[in-house]
């Protein structure tokens, strides 16, 4: 739709001066722009030409002794002035070619900006220069590809860890979120000195964000250790805390522990409790992450709230194996219900497998969590081969004892 409104109507506007009103001189090659549109889609460049003044000479000013002839014409001059002086705003960058600058500005007229990967240094930079939020997002989303697990500590330090204190990468957002949705997958010793090693805003980031996938009183452990290590008091610290959603805690916790943290409002904690309280599904250890799931791991012979066990005609719903996927790569693997041991992973009819009946199997062998994200990998296939053959998956006639369900919300 986008394109055929930049072809229909967009393609005539963009960089004319005939339906301009305000000018961006960048790398010395000039575009006509509307400012309602640079308004719209470039905060921060609207307010570069709102600091601008239009140049010109002063206006022309009409006399009583002015025939009317000559008071039009003097009409005509200023408002021929003001169409020809307009705001104008230079920039100078030559890490950004023309091509990408045009791509970008003709986005304003509804063309879209297309892919991004060959130049996406150059599209975050502008993206960040103009304030384009969506577009610096989009670009974080294609930069975290490349980031997994094992070179995610690598590539923060030379990406984000400049010696200047005043430069800051472009790509902070993309590894905040990248350990945010995979907090829980990390070591917990590395997981605490990354933490740790947090300035207060890129905490508060973090603690703004809803993807967080890890439990929430873990999170506030990790808060109140990173108090402790930086040293940080006062209303410092009662901003930090009031970032954590005492909602998601259970009762027991919030009881034991949040009751006896005096740098947490008091009538927080109570509206919390009394949430939890009047909530159907509300246990003492009831627990839920920040992040609601449509896929969860849990004992197959046990019933959960609110799921149920995922079926064979549900693996033959294209839409059904569409979200596993997207959830599969967004979090890195699956939350888990409950705590327990397993290998293999299955339903009702058998256990689930790809391709040529390699079966689906918890990516670790370790005791599992309650809220816990677990990766899933296949025999001979590894976790990152099984989201590739997602959509091969079926429910194998072969039998495992004791292994894992795959739930599925029961209105899913």
């Amino acid at each position: 739709m986008t394109s055929e409104i930049y072809n229909s109507f967009g393609k005539e506007l963009f960089n004319n001066p005939e339906y301009s009103n305000v000018v961006l001189i960048f790398n010395d090659v000039k575009y006509h722009l509307m400012s309602h549109l640079v308004e719209k889609h470039a905060p921060l460049l609207a307010a570069k030409f709102a600091a601008e003044t239009i140049p010109g000479p002063a206006l022309a000013t009409s006399t009583n002794s002015e025939s009317d002839s000559d008071s039009m014409i003097t009409s005509l001059s200023n408002l021929l002035g003001k169409m020809v002086n307009k705001k104008t705003v230079k920039i100078t960058d030559s890490t950004i070619s023309n091509q990408t600058v045009t791509t970008v500005l003709e986005s304003f007229y509804g063309k879209p900006v297309g892919e991004v990967e060959s130049k996406i240094v150059e599209f975050v930079a502008l993206a960040n220069l103009f304030g384009m939020e969506d577009l610096y997002k989009s670009c974080c989303s294609k930069f975290k590809l490349g980031i997994t697990r094992g070179n995610f500590f690598e590539k923060y330090q030379t990406e984000c860890n400049d010696p200047d204190p005043s430069i800051s990468s472009p790509w902070k957002y993309a590894f905040l979120t990248f350990f945010a949705e995979r907090m829980v997958l990390f070591p917990q010793e590395k997981m605490t000195a990354f933490f740790n090693g947090l300035s207060y805003d890129d905490l508060m980031k973090i603690l703004s964000m809803d993807m967080i996938r890890i439990r929430e009183e873990l999170l506030y452990e990790l808060v109140c250790n990173w108090i402790t290590h930086t040293s940080c008091a006062g209303d410092l610290a009662i901003n930090i805390l009031a970032k954590m959603r005492l909602e998601h805690m259970s009762v027991e916790f919030l009881i034991n522990k949040i009751k006896r943290d005096n740098r947490i409002d008091y009538q927080r904690y109570v509206t919390a409790i009394e949430t939890l309280l009047q909530s159907k599904t509300c246990s003492l250890h009831n627990r839920k992450s920040r992040t609601e799931t449509n896929f969860c791991l849990g004992k197959r012979d046990k019933k959960y709230i609110g799921y149920r066990l995922i079926t064979a005609t549900d693996l033959k719903d294209q839409r059904v194996i569409a979200l596993l996927e997207v959830e599969l790569k967004s979090m890195g693997g699956i939350v888990s219900l409950d705590n327990y041991t397993g290998d293999a992973i299955g339903c009702s009819g058998g256990t689930l497998a790809i391709l040529n009946n390699r079966w689906l199997r918890l990516g670790q062998t370790t005791e599992i969590v309650e809220g816990d994200i677990v990766s899933i990998t296949a025999t001979s296939h590894t976790a990152e081969s099984v989201i590739q053959n997602i959509n091969t998956i079926f429910v194998s006639s072969d039998i495992s004892i004791g292994y894992a369900g795959l739930f599925v919300p029961i209105d899913i």
